[in-house]
C-alpha cells in the first residue's frame, strides 16, 4: 500500500513537471506568434499604403482623362444640336406655313356647311315646335278629360269607402262592446270564486288555529295536573300548602315547594314511584308565543302601511324573530294577500284583512 502510494506521489510530480513544461512551451509559442503577427501588420499596412497611393493616381489621372474627353464631346454635341435646332426652325416654319393655308380653306369650307346647317335646323326647329304644339294641345284634352273622369271615380269610392268605414265602425263598437261585456263578467266570476276560495280558506284556517288553541288548553290542563300529581307524591297531600300553590303556575309552585323545605329533600329517603308512574318525563311548560292571526295581521297592517318591506326589515321593526316572520308571511302568501317581487313583500290589489 505504501509502494503504490510512494509510486502515486511520484507519478502525480511527474505530471505536475509536465504540465508546468507544457505551459512554459505554449507561453513561448504563444509570443513568438504575437511577434509575428505584430511584423506581418505592419508589414501589410505598409502595402496597404502603398497600394492606396498608386490606386489615388490611377483614379486622379483617369478623371482627368475622362474630364477631357466629356468635354470635347460636349462641344461636339451642342455644334450638332445647334445644326439641328436651325434645321428644325425652317421645318417647322414651312409646315406653319401650309398648315395656316389649309386651316384657312377648312374654315371657309366649315362656315358654308354651318350655314346651310343652320338653315336646315331652324326649318326643323319650327316644323317641330308646330308638331309639338299640336300634340300638346290633344294630350291637355285628353288629360282634362281623364282628370275629370278619376274625380268621378274618387267621389263615388270616396262614398263607397265612407259607407263601409261607418259599418266597420259600427261593427267593431259592437263587438268592443260585447267583449268588455264578456271579460266585466269573466272578472266578476273570477272575482266571486277567489273571494269564496279565500273566505273558505279562512274559515278553515279559523278552525284549525281553534283546534290548536283546545289542544294547547287541554296541555296546559294535562300539565298542570300532572305538576299536582307530581307535588302530591313527593310532597303529601298538604290542603294548607295545596291552597297557597293553586294560584301560582305549575312552574312557580314547583320551584316554591322545593325552596321551602330543603331539610326534608336532604334527609328524605328515595321514593319508590309507582310502576304505572315511572314512564312519565318532567317536560317544562312551552315558552308563550303570540297568536299567529296577530303576528299575521300585524305583518300585514305593516307591509300596507310602508307599502313593502324585505324580511330583516320586518324583524327589527316589529321584534319578532326569524321564523315567526317566516310562517306568518308564507300563510299570508297562501291566502293571496301578500306578494314578493325582488325579495320585497308588497300588498295584492285586491286584498284585505
Amino acid at each position: 500500500m505504501t509502494a503504490l502510494s510512494s509510486q502515486w506521489q511520484t507519478q502525480r510530480r511527474q505530471r505536475q513537471t509536465d504540465r508546468l513544461q507544457r505551459q512554459r512551451t505554449v507561453q513561448n509559442a504563444l509570443v513568438v506568434l504575437q511577434q509575428q503577427r505584430v511584423e506581418n501588420a505592419h508589414q501589410l499596412h505598409g502595402t496597404l499604403t502603398q497600394f492606396k497611393q498608386a490606386l489615388q493616381l490611377e483614379t486622379q489621372l483617369f478623371l482627368e482623362a475622362a474630364h477631357r474627353q466629356r468635354r470635347i464631346k460636349a462641344d461636339q454635341q451642342g455644334r450638332t444640336r445647334q445644326r439641328s435646332r436651325q434645321t428644325l426652325r425652317t421645318q417647322v416654319a414651312e409646315w406653319l406655313e401650309v398648315v395656316a393655308h389649309e386651316r384657312s380653306l377648312i374654315a371657309k369650307q366649315l362656315s358654308q356647311d354651318l350655314a346651310r346647317s343652320r338653315q336646315a335646323l331652324r326649318q326643323s326647329v319650327l316644323q317641330l315646335r308646330q308638331q309639338i304644339q299640336t300634340d300638346l294641345t290633344a294630350i291637355q284634352a285628353t288629360t282634362q278629360q281623364a282628370l275629370q273622369q278619376h274625380q268621378g271615380d274618387r267621389l263615388a269610392l270616396k262614398r263607397q269607402l265612407t259607407q263601409e268605414l261607418a259599418l266597420f265602425v259600427q261593427s267593431l263598437a259592437a263587438d268592443v262592446q260585447l267583449y268588455l261585456t264578456e271579460l266585466h263578467q269573466v272578472r266578476h266570476q273570477q272575482a266571486q270564486a277567489l273571494h269564496q276560495q279565500l273566505q273558505g280558506d279562512r274559515h278553515q284556517l279559523s278552525l284549525e288555529v281553534e283546534a290548536m288553541v283546545e289542544e294547547f288548553t287541554d296541555f296546559r290542563a294535562e300539565l298542570r295536573q300532572y305538576c299536582m300529581n307530581l307535588h302530591i307524591l313527593v310532597w303529601g297531600n298538604d290542603q294548607s300548602k295545596g291552597d297557597q300553590t293553586a294560584a301560582l303556575p305549575p312552574t312557580e309552585a314547583a320551584l316554591s315547594n322545593l325552596s321551602c323545605k330543603p331539610e326534608f329533600v336532604a334527609e328524605a329517603a328515595p321514593i319508590l314511584l309507582p310502576a304505572a308512574e315511572t314512564t312519565l318525563t318532567l317536560e317544562m311548560p312551552p315558552i308563550p308565543q303570540p297568536d299567529a292571526t296577530a303576528v299575521e295581521k300585524t305583518i300585514y297592517h305593516y307591509i300596507h302601511q310602508v307599502g313593502g318591506a324585505r324580511l330583516p326589515e320586518l324583524e327589527s321593526a316589529l321584534q319578532l324573530n326569524r321564523f315567526q316572520v317566516v310562517d306568518a308571511l308564507r300563510t299570508l302568501i297562501k291566502q293571496g294577500l301578500i306578494t314578493q317581487r325582488d325579495r320585497i313583500y308588497l300588498i295584492q290589489e285586491d286584498g284585505t284583512l
